[in-house]
């Protein structure tokens, strides 16, 4: 009877099936896959966070643009889109943004009349990395890439010409090219929302051309070198004032050509 009953419980009693853990290789080799996963998707997180850069930068300037044609047409006053051009300073150079309006009047500092501007906003400042390409000898530019092009009139397209130094933001009016301050390069809206030369006032002759080219750069040497951007993107600004964004290369030579003919 007993030995009946131990084969009927036998019978009945779940069978536990002994399993073998993971050998230690099986580990490693597992843990290798999901370290080169990990990798792979934080490469590509970071690589598309890079190429977003640009288009992010041409999104602030762009807004910036349309801020300052906006303040010329709603203020019936002149206009100006500045970009910081003082190469003392690597953390603003060629990235921070700006609109200043032309001020009610002249000041007079040591016996000489100063046009005056005035900040409408604190301004923006471009992605980490991502630069205004400066018309001049301000970069490092690779062969063939485009350039900005703005200035004051149609026979002179020198840095120069489209630079005036003051402070910035400021909440009074503040007169410009004001020695010990800051660079700023500008491009200027009339009050009827139309292009301007960079003249105080808006005098002088209109440009026929003018455009802002962004790429990814490096500080390097007191300059920004450019000459590892794959890509840029620019904004072109028409005579009325209109702008618009490409990347098409061709479109952009048009324009240098249409203000080298100019000249």
């Amino acid at each position: 009877m007993n030995g009946r009953s131990k084969q009927a419980r036998r019978l009945f009693l779940p069978r536990v099936r002994t399993k073998a853990g993971f050998t230690l290789i099986e580990l490693l080799v597992t843990l290798a896959v999901i370290s080169t996963l990990v990798g792979v998707g934080f490469y590509s997180i970071a690589r598309g966070t890079n190429e977003r850069a640009l288009e992010r930068g041409a999104d602030v300037l762009h807004s910036m643009i349309r801020v300052a044609r906006t303040q010329a047409i709603t203020n019936g006053v002149h206009a100006r889109l500045i970009i910081n051009a003082d190469a003392s300073d690597p953390e603003f150079y060629l990235r921070r943004i700006g609109v200043v309006l032309e001020g009610d009047g002249e000041v007079t500092i040591d016996s000489e009349d100063h046009y005056t501007v005035q900040a409408v906003e604190r301004g923006a400042l471009l992605p980490e990395g991502i630069y205004i390409v400066p018309q001049g000898s301000g970069a490092l530019v690779g062969s063939g890439f485009p350039r900005s092009i703005y200035r004051q009139v149609n026979g002179d397209t020198s840095d120069d010409t489209a630079v005036y130094s003051f402070e910035y933001p400021m909440k009074e009016a503040v007169p410009v090219n004001v020695s010990g301050t800051p660079d700023w390069i500008c491009i200027q809206f009339a009050p009827n929302g139309r292009l301007s030369s960079a003249t105080p006032g808006g005098g002088g002759l209109v440009p026929r051309s003018n455009q802002l080219i962004l790429a990814r750069g490096h500080w390097s040497g007191g300059k920004v070198d450019f000459r590892n951007a794959e890509r840029f993107l620019g904004i072109a600004f028409k005579l009325s004032g209109a702008s618009f964004a490409s990347e098409d290369s061709a479109l952009f030579e048009l324009e240098k050509e249409e203000a080298e003919a100019g000249d």
